[in-house]
């Protein structure tokens, strides 16, 4: 009866883009994790999710400070902190 021989390592796998880490950080983290583990350090690894975060962080505030009911709501907040700070 001949056996097969087991393989020791696991066959090398191509590196993926940035953009192909990014969009697999969440339905295979593992496998992300995995691949750059070994990888030399990249600035882009961590600076491109930055600025994702940042790009996405300030049109939000933009977007949510552009209705006049959110100011509305911001100013009625203010009216009573100044008219305390002004009495005392």
């Amino acid at each position: 009866m001949q056996q097969i021989p087991l393989p020791t390592q696991e066959p090398a796998r191509p590196a993926s883009s940035l953009a192909g880490r990014l969009l697999n950080i969440f339905p295979a983290p593992v496998d992300v994790f995995d691949e750059l583990k070994p990888a030399p350090s990249s600035v882009a690894n961590w600076l491109v999710p930055i600025l994702i975060v940042t790009v996405v962080t300030i049109g939000s505030y933009v977007v949510t400070l552009s209705q006049p009911a959110i100011k509305q709501q911001i100013v009625e907040m203010k009216a009573p902190a100044i008219g305390r700070q002004s009495a005392g």
